[in-house]
């Protein structure tokens, strides 16, 4: 899809409740230990590209209203301005294009553009659309905050994207397991269709396809498991074009271990914790994939599913990051990534390609 802003797209990760299933402990000496023995024994790639942190947003100098600690999810207009829904504080912050504090618009409630949980939002054609999981609505705002309209929703959506017509496409939680794993709304609330068959698993089927979701500049739909390292791309009209499978490293053995916990939970209806993989998915030139653990680590793979370059940076044993954005220059970019532990701020980092 076609975005007016240099920043190409921003998709959130894993909302809050898959936040409970990742994979990194609260720091003690024998975690600390096992992280660092990941970091040795999976080495980023010889070719892959280390990430050069610039700065963040909000430094530590700036007004204390221009900090969040409840943000998951950042979105960009087509002036370069950053948005941030800080769930916590029921608020959506703005920031110009250098990081420098505007304004922060929103309170809590039921009433129509009141906030209680937002999990992601979108900017299309100077709008920001909220997907506000705690109303179960979708709210639209202009660029300075201003409410514009609403409509309700009967389910909880983990992540979505809109098309160049305005369509909203949502990645729902599922109730059944006949249920496709998007759903296509168009502004008004009105379901379109739904496209997406789910990966068939006995047990534990609804967690094990939660999936993140960003459509290209054509309007194709670009799909990406959290729990397993496999990626779908579908036309507009829902029919499957690839599937691609890419257990790189680390990544590997932690499919592994999801399949492994699936039998264990299918043969003795233990509840287990699977380990998320994927926090965030883009599709701009390229589609790109991040994860937060062991290693902050960003794919970038061409539209025909193959690697082309992995960018990574080392960070702690408790970091973890929920959401990013991404400007392309010719040779060079900015990643913009919503880092949500152990701090709750946005850091940016350049990167050659």
């Amino acid at each position: 899809m076609a975005r007016q802003s240099p920043f190409i797209k921003t998709i959130s990760s894993i909302p809050f409740l898959l936040f409970l299933f990742w994979q990194v402990k609260p720091v003690d000496e024998d975690s600390l230990k096992a992280w660092q023995t990941l970091l040795k024994k999976y080495p980023p790639p010889k070719d892959a590209k280390e990430l050069v942190f610039v700065d963040s947003i909000p430094k530590d100098s700036d007004q204390e209203e221009s900090f969040f600690w409840g943000a998951k999810t950042i979105a960009a207009d087509e002036n370069d301005n950053i948005y941030v829904a800080d769930s916590k504080a029921h608020q959506i912050l703005k920031f110009d294009r250098v990081g420098k504090f505007i304004k922060r618009f929103g309170r809590q409630g039921r009433a129509p553009g009141e906030i209680e949980n937002i999990w992601k939002i979108v900017f299309y054609q100077g709008t920001l659309i909220a997907n506000d999981v705690g109303n179960m609505r979708f709210q639209y705002y202009d660029r300075e905050g201003n409410f514009i309209k609403g409509f309700k929703v009967f389910k909880t959506y983990l992540d979505f994207d809109v098309d160049s017509e305005g369509l909203i496409y949502a990645v729902p939680i599922r109730s059944t397991k006949s249920e496709r794993l998007v759903e296509v709304i168009d502004s008004e609330g009105k379901l379109i269709h739904e496209l997406g068959n789910p990966l068939d698993f006995q047990r534990d089927w609804q967690q094990l396809n939660h999936a993140i979701i960003s459509l290209d500049e054509e309007d194709n739909i670009l799909l990406a498991f959290v729990h397993f390292p496999i990626v779908r791309k579908y036309d507009r009209q829902g029919r499957l074009i690839y599937e691609r499978k890419y257990p790189i490293g680390f990544q590997k053995k932690q499919m592994e271990m999801n399949y492994q916990f699936e039998k264990i939970s299918r043969n003795s209806r233990a509840l287990v914790g699977y380990i998320v993989m994927n926090d965030a998915i883009k599709a701009a030139k390229g589609v790109w994939i991040m994860n937060s653990y062991p290693r902050l680590e960003i794919k970038k793979f061409d539209y025909e599913g193959n690697l082309q370059d992995i960018f990574w940076k080392n960070r702690t044993q408790d970091y973890h990051a929920s959401a990013f954005l991404l400007k392309i220059g010719d040779k060079s970019g900015e990643f913009f990534v919503l880092q949500t532990s152990p701090e709750n701020k946005i850091e940016k980092y350049k990167f050659n390609h």
